[in-house]
Formats: C-alpha cells, structure tokens, sequence
C-alpha cells in the first residue's frame, strides 16, 4: 500500500486545550460517507488528535463534540 498526502479540504485547525495540554485536533471532511458518529448519523468528517510532535493519538468518525 501507497501512502498518499491527503490534499482535500481541512473543516478546522484547533487546539485542544480543554482535553489536555499538547493536543491538537484536526477535522477534515473526506468527501464520502466513511462512518458513524455518536449518534448515529452518516459523517464524511473525521477528527484526528496528534501531540506536539503530530504523533496520532486517535482518529474517529465525526466531529468533536
């Protein structure tokens, strides 16, 4: 498997601050269905949370919240 830069629109740049210190988050809409969020609706948005150094932390379907 190739990796491949995702080049789509990025929703939102935002710091987490209010999860813990040095988390950031980033929603991005990959323009499909790709799952459901909490409630159960259909999302194209998925929310990943990196550190500093933009080590992953978790990826989930949805907006947070």
């Amino acid at each position: 498997m190739r990796n491949k830069k995702y080049t789509g629109p990025i929703l939102s740049n935002l710091q987490m601050e209010t999860v813990e210190t040095n988390k950031f988050g980033r929603q991005v809409d990959v323009g499909r269905i790709i799952g459901i969020d909490q409630n159960g609706n259909n999302v194209s948005t998925i929310t990943i949370i990196t550190n500093r150094r933009g080590e992953l932390i978790n990826v989930f379907p949805g907006l947070l919240n």
